[in-house]
């Protein structure tokens, strides 16, 4: 597309009486593409590098929260661009009914879902301990993944597809336009880039691409926000960067989606599948909440447990010596707050219980049932 189309294209738009001529698509396609926002929180057994030689020392069992993930739902590749500024909220969405695939006198194409966030789960006990290296200071024993609690909401996310076709002999342009906000960000994709090897002249996007084969609108984000927390065995701000670092990159390579399809038919009728709604979200994120506590209180009764008087250093803030606490005292004391945050522990546990939602625990029972039928 050489600067003097996109010129005209751009002077026909400002001045419409102008007699210029603006680009238009060969082809233009109306598509829902699926979606996926996750909540989990998972435990693995992981390692965090220190100055000690003991490597047993290093191995801790971690617990991770996945808040809010938005994943791609079908294996195509531009689905890992488009995920990489999710819908806001919930309140907004609306329940799928076939009168969404006939709108503006156009029939809309609803492509399946072929993958599951908990295929993805599942996979990741396949892993190689080097894959499973997030950086040289953090890594996980794949083959020791277990799920605390998984939840998965299905979001059909409007996408318009145009294709460009210019004068030979450049290349083909794709324009991918999510449609779900105004004005939404798009992503420019060209079929046959002519590279470094001169064989062709560039697109002029071409110029400002680099080494990215989809150019997003200057508003667009570049990357997708996959936050991970590791709330356990203590909040620890670096392995948290380099997990969300390590799963942006994963979710940012080529044909990711592609690589992601399962290798099964999507079980929309799996417990874990809930309805993208604030009434199921809510519960799920208070869960979370609760979990991201009750792992800092642990923490704190750990340091607790490992403290002795003899470790104890008596400050004197102005009280006369004869009125200052004993040791024995001192240690009355402190056994008392251990007992009382103790039970601020068991409360913030069996309050965690009843947060529980009822479709996990079905679903940990018929997991239950069908691990004792094989048996």
């Amino acid at each position: 597309m050489p600067w003097g189309a996109t010129l005209r294209s751009a002077l026909a738009k400002i001045f419409p009486n102008s007699g210029f001529k603006a680009l238009r698509p060969a082809r233009i396609e109306a598509l829902y593409y699926p979606t996926w926002f996750a909540h989990s929180e998972i435990q693995a057994k992981t390692w965090f590098s220190s100055d000690s030689d003991s490597e047993d020392s290093q191995i801790e069992n971690a617990i991770v929260q996945l808040n809010d993930l938005y994943l791609p739902g079908f294996g195509m590749d531009f689905g890992r661009v488009l995920v990489r500024e999710p819908p806001s909220d919930a309140a907004y969405a609306r329940p799928f009914g076939h009168d969404l695939t006939h709108q503006y006198d156009s029939d809309v194409i609803c492509l399946p879902f072929n993958i599951t966030p908990f295929d993805l789960l599942h996979k990741a006990h396949d892993l190689s301990y080097k894959q499973a290296t997030l950086n040289n200071d953090v890594r996980f024993d794949p083959g020791s993944l277990k799920i605390n609690l998984a939840a998965a909401y299905p979001v059909l996310l409007p996408v318009y597809v145009a294709q460009y076709h210019p004068p030979r002999p450049w290349s083909p342009v794709t324009i991918i336009l999510p449609a779900y906000d105004k004005p939404g960000a798009h992503y420019t994709h060209i079929t046959n880039p002519s590279g470094s090897t001169g064989d062709k002249p560039r697109l002029v996007i071409e110029r400002y691409m680099g080494d990215d084969d989809y150019h997003g609108s200057f508003w667009a984000p570049e990357e997708a926000d996959m936050s991970a927390h590791v709330v356990s065995p203590r909040p620890h701000r670096a392995a948290s960067e380099a997990l969300s670092s390590w799963l942006q990159n994963k979710l940012q390579e080529r044909n990711a989606p592609l690589s992601m399809v399962s290798g099964q038919t999507v079980d929309m009728d799996d417990l874990r599948v809930r309805e993208w709604t604030e009434q199921e979200v809510a519960p799920v994120r208070s869960w979370m909440r609760l979990g991201e506590k009750l792992s800092q209180m642990k923490t704190m009764m750990k340091m607790l447990s490992g403290v002795k008087m003899d470790q104890v250093t008596i400050v004197n803030l102005g009280t006369k010596p004869d009125h200052a606490p004993d040791e024995k005292t001192l240690a009355a004391g402190l056994e008392g707050f251990k007992k009382a945050e103790a039970e601020k522990l068991r409360k913030l546990e069996e309050s965690r219980d009843e947060l529980t939602p009822q479709w996990w625990r079905q679903w940990e029972e018929s997991q239950t049932a069908r691990q004792a039928g094989r048996h």
